[in-house]
């Protein structure tokens, strides 16, 4: 590894969020302080675009709160960000000297930490109450919606063959639903899950708890492995 390769600090300004494009061309930062815009009026917190090839640095004026969240679609075409109250969608785009360009193309008014691309770039999938909303990048609408009866989602992740999404709340299951198949195809028992992911290869689900309590496992923090049935990502 090399240490530093480049400096992108920036001053004053805590980072919540991070994203990096899918070829490494840029990384996506998201602030917390509220600086005026462009314009010099409304006061509002920033995206900071750092260009790997220039080692430049572009602001954006993007959101009234902290940026939580930020993500790339897989084809490098996309850059979603969310402050908790709206979701924001960006066209990304590379200008003859490597910077990235960005352009507002959509806005969700929907209060959302998590947010998400489906494998194929075609929607962003965000969390709205116990359910996970499907909205279409090109027809900026809600395409569909996958109700896991949860009080409030606390993670999820889909396959990167777009055909599972596991989720789970603060109680102690994980649910696992089939987009093919537009079924709920399984529910486990799991300690109190706060992080969930697939393998690149869709055959493990991974999830990281808190401290558990009782059984054989009263104090120490678990991480659960389960293997994905081979029908899912043969």
């Amino acid at each position: 590894y090399q240490e530093q390769l480049i400096d992108f600090s920036v001053k004053l300004d805590p980072i919540q969020s991070t994203a990096i494009h899918p070829e490494s061309l840029f990384f996506a930062f998201g602030g917390s302080n509220k600086y005026r815009n462009e314009r010099g009026r409304d006061k509002t917190t920033t995206i900071y675009l750092a260009s790997i090839a220039s080692k430049s640095i572009e602001k954006i004026g993007a959101h009234d709160s902290r940026i939580n969240s930020l993500s790339f679609s897989p084809d490098g075409n996309y850059l979603a960000s969310s402050d908790g109250n709206t979701i924001k969608l960006w066209a990304v785009g590379i200008d003859e000297d490597s910077n990235m360009i960005v352009n507002l193309i959509g806005f969700i008014d929907q209060n959302s930490y998590k947010i998400k691309f489906t494998p194929d770039s075609n929607f962003l999938l965000y969390t709205s109450d116990g359910a996970i909303i499907f909205w279409n990048i090109l027809e900026q609408r809600i395409e569909k919606t996958i109700d896991f009866a949860w009080n409030d989602i606390r993670v999820f992740d889909i396959t990167k063959n777009g055909r599972l999404i596991a989720s789970t709340d603060s109680s102690r299951v994980v649910k696992i639903w089939d987009c093919w198949q537009d079924e709920m195809v399984a529910e486990i028992e799991a300690w109190n899950s706060i992080c969930l992911t697939f393998s690149p290869d869709g055959k493990l689900l991974a999830s990281g708890h808190t401290t558990a309590f009782g059984d054989d496992y009263a104090g120490q923090s678990i991480i659960s492995i389960w293997q994905v049935p081979e029908q899912y990502y043969s």
